[in-house]
């Protein structure tokens, strides 16, 4: 059992040393040019299972909040929308497969801001063009959940069928019968995200930063073997820019999480990784960065 502890405490040493000189050392990158060796794509598919670890931890909170709320009607800060919204709710004729109201005019029903967050349009009335600004959108046959980027423009949606969540008998969906479905669906929800949330978003994590970060290995490349004149291998600029952008890849899903206007220290930290992977570049090779006047 010691064994496993020391193991476990020197991988995290180890990892988290790495993660502090590459934000903190020229050293360290001149050591990745001349000792190392490898890609780095174990270095950061690791580091992307970490942060996928600490964002499932947040989503795991969230929806023991809500788990909470529904079981024992605790209330908290991350329910209240929620509560506000199921009270406004209609009853809803439910025949096994679609939803009806008696007034096919859309309903729409606000957030505790007083702001739309979803429509019930079971008459389909409602304009292309509002239904895109809808975070929740329930027509006749299904309910549409769409996510919206930093611009308010909709990156991406998904659908549920209504029997997925009311089974197939023909009902009156009142509020405590959408409670109590989405108390299943919540009870439910926690080895959903152990078992395949965890692995998605590392994996996602993981081939995100790899695209993003593909046209600065170009870059580095080019820089230092053309503009630099220092011989520098595709390999060695792969290790350098994964190693670069360890400390981003642990801390950008997280913080967009918990502060997301803090995003922009984020890319300045990665600013200054680069920099001195840059210096170290150059001191690697007996080279300064400015040259100096005789």
């Amino acid at each position: 059992m010691t064994i496993i502890v020391s193991q476990i405490y020197s991988w995290f040493k180890t990892i988290f040393t790495h993660l502090w000189l590459s934000i903190s050392s020229i050293n360290f990158y001149q050591r990745i040019i001349t000792s190392y060796d490898g890609y780095g794509i174990k270095y950061i598919l690791t580091l992307s299972f970490v942060s996928s670890l600490f964002c499932s931890i947040f989503i795991l909170n969230y929806i023991d909040n809500i788990r909470q709320y529904f079981s024992y009607g605790t209330m908290s800060s991350s329910v209240v929308n929620l509560d506000h919204i199921i009270s406004q709710l209609p009853e809803l004729n439910y025949n096994g497969s679609e939803i009806s109201l008696e007034d096919s005019d859309p309903l729409y029903i606000n957030n505790t801001d007083n702001q739309p967050i979803a429509v019930i349009d079971a008459g389909n009335k409602l304009p292309p063009a509002n239904k895109a600004k809808i975070p929740i959108l329930l027509t006749s046959k299904k309910i549409i959940i769409s996510f919206t980027g930093t611009e308010k423009t909709t990156n991406s949606s998904f659908p549920i069928e209504y029997w997925q969540l009311f089974g197939k008998k023909s009902t009156v969906l009142s509020q405590e019968v959408v409670r109590t479905a989405l108390e299943k669906l919540f009870n439910a929800a926690p080895r959903v995200v152990i078992y395949l949330t965890f692995p998605i978003i590392a994996l996602l994590i993981f081939f995100k930063i790899f695209l993003e970060r593909s046209v600065f290995i170009i870059i580095v490349y080019l820089m230092t073997n053309f503009f630099m004149n220092i011989p520098t291998s595709i390999k060695t600029c792969i290790r350098l820019t994964m190693f670069t952008s360890g400390v981003f890849v642990l801390l950008q899903q997280t913080i967009l999480l918990l502060i997301p206007v803090s995003e922009g220290f984020i890319w300045l930290i990665q600013i200054w990784a680069n920099f001195l992977m840059i210096l170290g570049i150059l001191k690697s090779s007996n080279k300064t960065l400015f040259i100096r006047k005789k």
